[in-house]
């Protein structure tokens, strides 16, 4: 009502403005604004079902495209479930396995023991007697075992023996410190045809743990001969002790196996 009382009322006005405009008379657009009004009218209308049409057919795009996701995302469960195959596959290579196909290949090591000391005797060679017990204990036999004197032609002579024989693994106590009389890995380094450093390094990183910076005074080591283990360690027989529980006995079939294969 507000509305058509302010229409009639700007209509009144033109009256009086002299307008020929007919009072009271409904108002109506001129043809060709009528005409623009229903054009305009019916693009936007045309507009409107263009839009709706848009909207449904990015609907069924996303409809699509949310199932092409969830097929994606299939793929990648695919993908996910070879990586996890794939990560069996290397889980079968893994040091664990070649752990069990080194002690089903080496059941029990023939193993000998190498005692270097100037002081020492057979009756009083506790890291030699350690060894052994330890060894057995792990079901390997011991095939030999010598003490010599911090002298190199010994060494080498009793090592070379040894290697000559039944033994697979010759374990070296003794001589690997830093003074002047101490040359037993010099002499043993002089044999080997590889070298293998990790022994020392992990046997130094495990005595740090023990007794601290001295581990510096360490030269421990290992190698291969032919296709037998050769580790020279030092004398004491906590030092025996932590080389053999924490990595020579649960390595040695597997080192063992990697030498002969």
């Amino acid at each position: 009502m507000n509305s058509e009382r302010t229409h009639e009322q700007d209509h009144d006005h033109e009256h009086h403005q002299g307008r020929s405009i007919i009072a009271r008379q409904p108002h109506r657009p001129p043809p060709c604004e009528a005409d623009d009004n229903e054009a305009e009218a019916a693009a936007r209308r045309q507009d409107e079902a263009h839009a709706q049409a848009g909207e449904r057919g990015h609907a069924d795009e996303h409809k699509e495209h949310g199932h092409g996701e969830h097929q994606h995302g299939s793929g990648a469960e695919e993908h996910a479930h070879d990586e996890h195959g794939h990560g069996g596959a290397a889980a079968m290579s893994s040091p664990d396995e070649h752990r069990q196909a080194g002690a089903q290949q080496f059941p029990s090591i023939e193993c000998a023991v190498i005692t270097v000391s100037d002081s020492r005797t057979e009756l009083d060679d506790k890291s030699g007697a350690l060894i052994q017990s330890m060894l057995k204990e792990a079901g390997h036999e011991i095939v030999g075992y010598r003490l010599v004197k911090n002298d190199a032609q010994q060494i080498t002579q009793a090592l070379t023996h040894m290697l000559a024989g039944r033994a697979r693994f010759v374990m070296l106590t003794g001589g690997t410190g830093p003074g002047t009389r101490d040359i037993t890995v010099e002499t043993v380094q002089s044999l080997l045809e590889k070298e293998l450093t990790g022994f020392g390094e992990l046997f130094r990183i495990l005595s740090y743990e023990e007794i601290g910076a001295a581990t510096i005074l360490s030269r421990a080591t290992s190698g291969r001969i032919g296709n037998k283990f050769v580790v020279c360690c030092p004398g004491s027989s906590g030092a025996v002790r932590l080389a053999l529980s924490e990595i020579l006995i649960p390595e040695l079939a597997h080192i063992l196996r990697e030498m002969n294969r």
